[in-house]
């Protein structure tokens, strides 16, 4: 089967970049597929000694049409948004308008500013609602996908002198090249497999407009979204892992040297708007305690590096709290920071030598599992804030069920931090009977078995070509 069937590996992101090639899977793609070609955007900031050996072709994809797909995205999320909570949630997040509490002055004057600020945001809102009404859809999406959609002719003619049969797509369900994609392949008769990216991508955003022939997911809870939610026909879903974290089972029973010379309980923030300060505060406290941790513990905070804010919340005054090293370079740097793709070589040791992980919802909480770290989920409730800790939890899909990962404390009311840090404490996940209850509640989320990565992929790629070659 590997010596005559052309595979097509399309990289669109310096994320894809990392999962697929900074990790070497296209290597071994390269190695066992003899007919391997990689189509790469232009935009990537990649490595030539990544790519030697490899038949490597760039493309550079239209910011209209990008714009495009990314408006009618937000028709679909609208229109579908009964299909996912998070659908509804994610609306009104990116389109929530400023409080009219928030603003001074007298009532006029502050009547005067609301429509000032939210002007904009009220006619976004209010032109996604009416294109996807029940009476408009039909036609929105005829003008969409006739019209304004259609992909470059450029794009159909790479693909069609590099004459895959089977195109391999990392995606985050939320792409625009992948639609494209989708349409091209089903014109020219190939077969495409969409890689999902990360375990909140079938739940999150939006619903595909066009389906991939196969979808490969992270587990049992990304195959159940991808029935319920994007309507695949089980027969189309496989799960098979993510390569991002494969070494993180290769190392997790090693003893591997520690990037800091104290030691240290981790809180990782997430890219929302939460009062991450506030949570700083109480744990650089807590770490003081000489029963629960030893002397000279320090607390590294690893703020999300994309997160909402415009700058990095100072830690200047707590004399025990150091920003993660990695992070060093963009903390005064802002311009950086989506520039900024971290090397996930890093996260073993910073993982493995934590005392204790403590944060917001991020796939942080799997990671942590993965090396039976304690992690204490922080979901308070913010009545301040729109993305409060506590409405992430109840409204995003992917958090359901998550109570059921035994390394997870969840502290919900502002003041439980010392007692759940001194119950977390009290269970390290040392013998074996522990480590395989995480192990098996965690295989919902994100499934691993004796293979690697690669071999689960390699086997479903032989299962679609060896289906193909026998129609």
């Amino acid at each position: 089967m590997s010596d005559f069937k052309n595979i097509l590996l399309v990289i669109d992101t310096n994320v894809f970049y990392r999962s697929l090639i900074t990790t070497g899977l296209h290597k071994k793609l390269c190695n066992t597929y003899k007919n391997v070609s990689i189509m790469m955007n232009s935009s990537i900031n990649y490595k030539d000694a990544d790519l030697n050996d490899c038949n490597v072709k760039f493309y550079s994809y239209p910011s209209i049409l990008e714009e495009r797909h990314n408006q009618f995205l937000k028709v679909l999320n609208w229109k579908y948004r009964h299909a996912s909570k998070t659908f509804k949630f994610r609306f009104k997040r990116i389109s929530r308008l400023k409080p009219l509490s928030s603003l001074e002055g007298h009532l006029a004057s502050r009547l005067k500013l609301y429509f000032k600020y939210n002007a904009r945001s009220l006619i976004r809102r209010f032109k996604i609602i009416l294109l996807a009404n029940k009476l408009m859809f039909h036609f929105t999406a005829i003008v969409y996908e006739k019209f304004l959609l259609k992909h470059p002719k450029v794009l159909e003619d790479l693909i069609a002198s590099l004459n895959p049969s089977l195109i391999i797509f990392p995606s985050s369900a939320y792409d625009p090249i992948g639609q494209d994609l989708i349409q091209i392949s089903k014109k020219q008769n190939r077969k495409i497999l969409y890689l999902i990216d990360n375990w909140d991508n079938l739940s999150s955003k939006s619903i595909l407009y066009n389906l991939p022939d196969f979808i490969a997911v992270w587990g049992d809870q990304s195959v159940m979204h991808a029935k319920r939610i994007q309507k695949f026909s089980t027969n189309r879903i496989f799960k098979i892992g993510t390569p991002r974290f494969d070494h993180y089972f290769d190392v997790r029973d090693s003893e591997l040297s520690s990037n800091y010379d104290f030691p240290y309980v981790l809180y990782v923030g997430t890219n929302l708007m939460t009062d991450e300060r506030s949570h700083l505060e109480e744990i650089s406290m807590i770490i003081q305690d000489r029963e629960l941790f030893p002397e000279n513990t320090r607390l590294v905070y690893r703020p999300h590096p994309w997160g909402e804010r415009d700058h990095f919340i100072p830690i200047n005054d707590l004399e025990n709290v150091v920003y993660d090293k990695q992070l060093i370079s963009i903390i005064d740097n802002s311009s950086s920071r989506l520039q900024f793709i971290p090397d996930i070589n890093y996260y073993p040791s910073l993982i493995s030598n934590a005392i204790l992980i403590y944060g917001g919802l991020t796939s942080m909480l799997i990671e942590s599992a993965i090396f039976y770290k304690n992690f204490i989920a922080i979901i308070h409730n913010e009545h301040e804030n729109f993305t409060s800790p506590r409405a992430i939890y109840e409204n995003y899909e992917h958090f359901e069920g998550i109570d059921s990962l035994p390394s997870v404390y969840f502290s919900k009311e502002r003041g439980s931090l010392k007692k759940l840090t001194k119950a977390a404490m009290n269970s390290i996940n040392k013998d074996n009977f522990q480590r395989q209850e995480i192990d098996d509640a965690r295989n919902y989320f994100l499934y691993h078995d004796e293979k690697k990565y690669y071999v689960r992929l390699h086997n479903l790629i032989d299962r679609i070509l060896i289906n193909e070659a026998s129609n």
